[in-house]
């Protein structure tokens, strides 16, 4: 008898042969080639299996051929063909691996066989360097040009903002450029410094955020994104331990301290002490036999070389001061620079002392006090310089006692109307608030740590006014008084 699957016809003396597609098996039988198995060839004991070869191959149950994997398919093992995953495709036969979807594509479905299957991002969104992504989801907000809000929409990076560091880059982590400066984590307004600051000032006080990797808001620090020792709005102020000197802010452990900064303001009030101590004793003991008419001759020549001196000083005063009463204006950095060097014939003791000790660089509402003491302490001294030289000076002297306070009345004028400027000047900064980008309210432009209109800035807008009426009401009043009688 013939084993199974093959047999003899009537009177013949051999059975059949095993066709292509089949096997002889053990026990000598036809046996179907397995999937992924073919033979090609009649009465052979094995089946050859596909896919051994480069090609991706496979075969149905008793196929005499391998067949190439179709598109869209690709052999993961031998003589087994599967559908491309979703995100990948494959348009050609016989592959052993499929192709994945570039990128700013996405594709959802299995077995797909050609690249115009994937679906393309939306013009603002990008999946960055990632390829093979299934799904819409990969598209994220294109870095540089948006960043993504809690939505998952896109929106405009901001301008002042780098959106460079991801693609989906969402607000918290949207940094400041160089120049530019933001108030909290999740804020979309970045305040240029340069509206407050030179160009290269501004670039140089405001580095730029480093927070790219900030998860909770509450880790924001503002003054990560300024040179290390400024903070504040727009990087205009000192942190704690540092304080201005020559307009940067320098390391001070501790700070500046009050009674450290009274030293150059009592030390100028002891040099006109000297000073006017010296010119009225040398012009009272002038032995001159001048008559009253050259003696009237040669005041009235000083009296109008000391108006021009006065005129042309009282110029140079309002120029010094310019650049820390009028906003709006760029001013050059050579100008400020001029203009900080000169505010010293403003009476402004203080503008220079931070250079000698930054104990005696002080908080804006320090310096604003003893600017306000330095009448004062002028008047002081011109008194003692006064009773000083009346003590040296005999009673029976009437002419030389007469000279002496002639003189002083003239110096005392002289004094008061040189500190006029710097006194108006000073009184009203305290006024002069301006607003930030990105931040409620406003802020004094003398020191930016002060939010105007809260505060200690409500106590001392009151000390302004009543100094208002004292000084830039008082002293012309006064004079026209004098003049009047």
């Amino acid at each position: 008898d013939c084993a199974q699957g093959r047999s003899s016809p009537a009177g013949s003396t051999t059975c059949s042969s095993c066709a292509a597609g089949k096997m002889i098996s053990e026990d000598g039988s036809c046996t179907s080639c397995p999937a992924g198995f073919a033979q090609k060839e009649q009465n052979k004991p094995f089946c050859e299996q596909c896919g051994k070869t480069s090609k991706g191959e496979t075969s149905a149950e008793g196929a005499s051929l391998c067949l190439f994997c179709d598109s869209g398919r690709y052999q993961t093992s031998p003589g087994v063909c599967s559908a491309c995953e979703a995100g990948k495709y494959q348009d050609g036969k016989g592959a052993k691996q499929c192709k994945s979807c570039p990128v700013d594509t996405y594709l959802a479905d299995e077995g797909k066989s050609s690249k115009a299957d994937c679906g393309a991002c939306p013009t603002e969104r990008s999946t960055g360097t990632a390829v093979g992504n299934i799904d819409l989801t990969a598209c994220l907000c294109k870095r540089q040009e948006y960043y993504q809000d809690g939505d998952g929409n896109c929106l405009t990076c901001p301008k002042g903002g780098d959106c460079s560091a991801s693609d989906g880059l969402i607000l918290a982590n949207v940094t400041a450029k160089i120049g530019y400066w933001k108030y909290e984590a999740d804020s979309s307004t970045f305040a240029a410094c340069k509206v407050f600051l030179s160009k290269e000032d501004a670039e140089a006080r405001c580095v730029g955020g480093n927070n790219t990797n900030v998860t909770n808001v509450k880790d924001f620090n503002p003054n990560n994104q300024c040179l290390f020792g400024y903070g504040g709005p727009s990087c205009m102020a000192c942190i704690d331990d540092y304080v201005t000197a020559n307009g940067k802010c320098v390391s001070c452990p501790g700070g500046g301290l009050f009674f450290s900064a009274l030293v150059p303001m009592l030390s100028s009030c002891a040099l006109l002490f000297l000073i006017v101590l010296v010119f009225i004793l040398r012009g009272a003991s002038s032995k001159s036999t001048d008559t009253d008419s050259a003696r009237l001759k040669r005041l009235k020549r000083m009296s109008k070389l000391f108006g021009q001196m006065k005129i042309l000083l009282s110029l140079v005063q309002i120029i010094a001061s310019m650049p820390s009463v009028i906003t709006g204006v760029d001013f050059s950095p050579f100008f400020r620079e001029m203009s900080n060097i000169f505010s010293i014939l403003n009476f402004d003791v203080l503008s220079f002392s931070g250079m000698m000790s930054c104990s005696m660089s002080v908080r804006f509402f320090a310096k604003f006090l003893i600017h306000m003491m330095l009448p004062i302490g002028c008047s002081v001294a011109i008194l003692a310089a006064w009773a000083i030289a009346r003590v040296c000076t005999s009673k029976q002297n009437i002419t030389k006692r007469t000279q002496i306070n002639e003189a002083v009345i003239k110096v005392f004028i002289l004094i008061i109307l040189l500190l006029f400027p710097g006194l108006s000047t000073k009184i009203f900064q305290v006024w002069k608030c301006t607003s930030v980008a990105g931040m409620e309210g406003q802020y004094l432009v003398q020191d930016y740590n002060i939010t105007c209109g809260q505060g200690e800035h409500v106590t001392y807008l009151i000390l302004a006014v009543g100094f208002l009426l004292l000084y830039i009401v008082g002293i012309p009043l006064t004079m026209f008084v004098l003049m009047f009688r």
